[in-house]
Protein backbone atom coordinates (compact mmCIF):
# COMPACT_ATOMS: atom_id res chain seq x y z
CA UNK A 1 0.00 0.00 0.00
CA UNK A 2 1.42 3.31 -0.58
CA UNK A 3 2.21 5.09 1.47
CA UNK A 4 0.56 8.94 2.77
CA UNK A 5 2.79 12.00 2.28
CA UNK A 6 3.21 14.34 5.10
CA UNK A 7 1.62 17.16 3.41
CA UNK A 8 -1.69 18.81 5.26
CA UNK A 9 -3.68 21.28 3.46
CA UNK A 10 -6.00 23.88 5.17
CA UNK A 11 -7.44 27.08 5.46
CA UNK A 12 -6.90 30.05 7.81
CA UNK A 13 -9.51 32.84 8.26
CA UNK A 14 -8.21 35.96 8.95
CA UNK A 15 -9.30 36.00 12.82
CA UNK A 16 -8.12 32.43 13.22
CA UNK A 17 -5.72 32.49 16.27
CA UNK A 18 -2.96 30.16 17.11
CA UNK A 19 -0.01 29.92 18.92
CA UNK A 20 1.98 27.39 16.30
CA UNK A 21 4.59 28.49 14.57
CA UNK A 22 3.45 25.98 11.74
CA UNK A 23 0.30 28.00 11.04
CA UNK A 24 2.17 31.31 10.16
CA UNK A 25 3.17 29.64 6.73
CA UNK A 26 -0.82 28.86 6.43
CA UNK A 27 -2.85 31.15 3.41
CA UNK A 28 -5.05 33.52 4.60
CA UNK A 29 -8.55 33.90 3.04
CA UNK A 30 -9.45 37.42 2.09
CA UNK A 31 -12.24 38.78 4.13
CA UNK A 32 -14.10 39.66 0.73
CA UNK A 33 -13.54 35.78 -0.05
CA UNK A 34 -14.71 34.51 3.36
CA UNK A 35 -18.08 36.65 3.10
CA UNK A 36 -19.12 35.31 -0.53
CA UNK A 37 -17.80 31.70 0.50
CA UNK A 38 -19.89 31.74 3.88
CA UNK A 39 -22.52 33.00 2.54
CA UNK A 40 -22.58 35.95 4.79
CA UNK A 41 -23.13 38.32 1.67
CA UNK A 42 -26.21 40.80 2.20
CA UNK A 43 -27.81 38.87 -0.95
CA UNK A 44 -27.45 35.66 0.27
CA UNK A 45 -28.29 36.54 4.44
CA UNK A 46 -31.64 38.22 2.49
CA UNK A 47 -32.35 34.91 0.60
CA UNK A 48 -31.50 32.92 3.68
CA UNK A 49 -33.72 34.97 5.90
CA UNK A 50 -36.63 34.58 3.29
CA UNK A 51 -35.90 30.62 3.02
CA UNK A 52 -36.29 30.29 7.08
CA UNK A 53 -39.55 32.85 6.80
CA UNK A 54 -40.68 30.03 4.06
CA UNK A 55 -40.26 27.21 6.07
CA UNK A 56 -41.69 28.49 9.08
CA UNK A 57 -45.05 28.86 7.37
CA UNK A 58 -47.87 27.26 9.12
CA UNK A 59 -49.06 25.61 6.05
CA UNK A 60 -46.05 23.94 5.24
CA UNK A 61 -46.05 22.26 8.39
CA UNK A 62 -46.59 18.49 8.58
CA UNK A 63 -49.64 17.34 9.83
CA UNK A 64 -50.82 14.02 11.66
CA UNK A 65 -53.62 11.91 10.09
CA UNK A 66 -55.75 10.95 12.89
CA UNK A 67 -57.66 7.86 10.92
Amino acid sequence: MAERSGVRKRILFAGDVSGSEEDEDCPKLDVRWEMVACGKTEDQLELTEQARVLLNLSALKPRSFNV
